[in-house]
């Protein structure tokens, strides 16, 4: 269970910074949330620009970025609709990345937190998601970070 964990950070990780490198922030979406990804992060309202969805080998990653910062949700395996715990001892973490310091936060081995999925077909998946994530082990970030009333409406890549 640990190794899948740390296997499923790992994967996360690498995706962040893979996606990170572009410099592209066009806004998506309207004053009305249709689709894309939302969230109030630290107390201030958070629009994702470049919103993703995949779904790769049954492990599920939803992700968007906003001025630098990289907003992720991550499944190992999605069942159904439901809600799920994010953190701890569950498969299912929620991560902020500051791409420019390389400070990473994240439910993986503490933090806590839900993911609740409302739809999910084979091309699109919609849902909420809240957390709260310390600092991951290893970098030099001391806060810990608060997103809630996170949104998403996404069509999978």
């Amino acid at each position: 269970m640990f190794i899948s964990r740390l296997v499923l950070s790992a994967c996360m990780l690498a995706f962040v910074f893979i996606c990170s490198c572009s410099k592209d922030e066009s806004t998506t979406g309207t004053n009305t949330f249709t689709s894309g990804m939302v969230a109030v992060v630290d107390g201030t309202t958070w629009t994702g620009t470049r919103p993703v969805a995949l779904m790769t080998n049954g492990m599920l990653t939803i992700q968007s970025f906003q001025n630098g910062e990289n907003l992720q949700i991550g499944m190992l395996s999605v069942p159904s609709v439901g809600t799920f715990t994010l953190g701890g001892n569950s498969t299912t973490t929620g991560t902020i990345t500051n791409t420019a310091s390389q400070k990473v936060w994240s439910t993986t081995l503490s933090g806590s937190g839900t993911l609740t999925i409302s739809k999910l077909t084979s091309t699109e998946i919609e849902g909420t998601f809240s957390f709260t994530a310390p600092p991951y082990l290893g970098n030099t970030a001391t806060n810990t970070r608060e997103v809630k009333e996170g949104k998403f409406a996404l069509k999978f890549l």
